[in-house]
């Protein structure tokens, strides 16, 4: 999911409440559990606080697989002459601080800039010499950025650009997590008459790109975003390591036009680049529409957590013998919050902790996520046990949460307007989990 400040955005513009008619078949098979909370959720307290400069706004924050580094972008500015810049900086795991306390360790560079949000921001992949960040530049070409360490203490990186053609119209970039040579990136960029669509390079020859859609495609929201910048496509890997994944994708695109619906729908589909000649298939069809889907491995079964049609309700679920994601293993909604109209529940990521699945996520009032109140929520994710709010009470922007897994406990970092203005913040928020 992509915000206005460029990490997640989900056009609640898209659908109002009650739109969309929920899946008989998906709603019968589950209805939303844990809400009221499990283990100790009636005596947890949120512990929200500030970290780095205050006079530093933060966004785009990023997390290596080792819990190491954090990647994220300082913003500067808006449109394609302002220098955000992109920073590494090591992470303390007995306190979850930033090593230095502004987090301005190493200086990577400008970052590409969209007329509206970050568009070329850090994320992290994996191949056979350990973890690099790819971000875009403000040309729009490819950059690998490897931490690292000095024997002083200090932190550099490796930056390289890659040969592959630089683009102005490329955005979002993610690469594979693989323990091995090579790996693929994704990203999106204009195709020559001037339509969005998902490419590709392989980093084996990253001077070749390759299309993954093609034609026009149906516009969604009031920002008419194409159903791959919705449903952004994400690579799966294994959530113990938040590593050694597959190279197979899910994102989202186009569904056949239903005259009984009066707006486009998203279907997820997939690609497996493992076959010797990768071809789309579809593993997800609406009804409900998954928004925001997040694919991940754990001991190896395959799995999807998503929001549902732009509500404030999530699922988690696997898929059947006919490769379809529609066996639900848990549906959750947050309730006794404090928001008065939540929509969007989003931003999923899961991860696991003492053998356990668990992920954090946002939901928000009416408005792209990163644009009106909201709050952050901790669910565990194959079952109703945890359920529990972590941010503040205050009304805030909040946006993006990011989990960090330290020796002894967990935190969730996102970015936040206090009181829906000022200079984005970075927030940590415990989680209780130790």
């Amino acid at each position: 999911m992509r915000t206005k400040t460029g990490v997640t955005w989900l056009p609640a513009l898209l659908l109002a409440a009650g739109i969309i008619a929920p899946s008989p078949a998906l709603e019968a098979q589950e209805q939303p559990t844990g809400q009221r909370g499990g283990r100790g959720e009636s005596l947890f307290k949120p512990q929200d606080v500030q970290l780095g400069d205050p006079e530093t706004g933060y966004v785009c924050i990023e997390f290596s697989p080792d819990m190491k580094y954090m990647a994220w972008v300082e913003p500067q500015g808006r449109g394609r002459n302002a220098e955000n810049t992109v920073w590494l900086c090591a992470m303390d795991a007995d306190t979850g601080d930033l090593m230095p306390r502004s987090g301005k360790g190493f200086k990577v560079g400008a970052v590409k800039m969209s007329d509206y949000e970050p568009s070329g921001q850090p994320q992290w992949g994996q191949d056979d010499k350990g973890f690099f960040a790819v971000i875009l530049d403000p040309e729009g070409s490819l950059v690998v950025v490897r931490p690292q360490p000095q024997p002083d203490g200090g932190l550099s990186a490796t930056v390289t650009r890659l040969p592959t053609p630089p683009n102005p119209s490329r955005m979002f970039p993610y690469p594979t997590r693989l323990k091995k040579p090579g790996g693929f990136v994704v990203y999106i960029q204009n195709d020559s008459d001037g339509n969005r669509q998902l490419h590709y390079i392989d980093l084996a020859d990253p001077t070749s790109e390759h299309p993954i859609t093609h034609g026009p495609h149906l516009k969604i929201g009031k920002k008419r975003l194409e159903p791959f910048i919705v449903d952004i496509p994400r690579w799966f890997y294994d959530v113990e390591t938040r590593a050694d994944g597959l190279p197979l994708v899910i994102y989202g695109d186009d569904t056949q036009p239903n005259p009984q619906i009066p707006f486009p729908v998203i279907e997820v589909k997939e690609l497996d680049f493992a076959e010797p000649k990768p071809m789309p298939a579809t593993v997800a069809k609406p009804l409900p529409v998954l928004f925001d889907p997040f694919p991940f491995l754990h001991r190896g079964e395959r799995y999807i957590i998503a929001g549902v049609n732009a509500k404030a309700s999530g699922v988690v679920v696997k898929p059947g013998v006919d490769g379809q994601y529609r066996d639900v293993i848990h549906r959750f909604e947050p309730r006794g919050r404090g928001l008065k109209n939540p929509n969007n529940l989003a931003s999923a990521e899961p991860f696991v902790w003492r053998g356990e699945v668990y992920s954090a996520f946002q939901v928000n009032e009416p408005g792209a996520p990163g644009t009106t109140s909201a709050e952050i929520w901790l669910t565990s994710v194959l079952d109703g046990s945890v359920l529990r709010r972590i941010s503040a009470d205050d009304p805030s922007q909040r946006a993006d949460p990011e989990f960090f897994i330290g020796k002894n406990r967990v935190w969730i970092f996102y970015f936040a307007h206090p009181s829906n203005s000022g200079r984005w913040q970075l927030r940590r928020a415990d989680t209780g989990l130790r």
